[in-house]
């Protein structure tokens, strides 16, 4: 059984990819009362790549409207940063920020020697 089978059967709508389909403000748009934020959902109203960064930035909001849920509030939305940071493993021990671009233009690989190499995307 696969990681996600449990969110085939859970009746949770689902976005095209297969993950809880979310709105701005996490909340399932299929059940009122499920709220969901990070890897296990997708946001409805936009495109985010697979960052734990976002699941970070929604946590505050996701707080609050867990509260404001039960107390009758208004939600509020998570608006996440146009870019992010992202950490690329290129081995043991050894971490290259990239510049929080989607789709960064040019990647440098910091390999063992003999092994060094360049990756440029056109």
């Amino acid at each position: 059984m696969d990681d996600s089978c449990w969110l085939r059967v859970s009746r949770l709508a689902l976005d095209r990819d297969g993950y809880i389909a979310v709105s701005a403000a996490h909340r399932s748009t299929s059940h009122p009362e499920v709220f969901a934020a990070g890897d296990v959902c997708g946001r409805v109203d936009l495109a985010l790549s697979r960052s734990g960064v976002h699941a970070v930035r929604a946590g505050p909001v996701l707080a609050h409207n867990l509260l404001a849920a039960l107390e009758g509030r208004d939600l509020h939305t998570h608006k996440p940063r146009p870019r992010s940071l992202c950490l690329l493993a290129t081995g043991p021990a050894c971490h290259r920020i990239l510049g929080g671009l989607e789709r960064p233009r040019c990647v440098g690989l910091a390999l063992e020697k003999p092994y060094r190499q360049t990756l440029c995307a056109p």
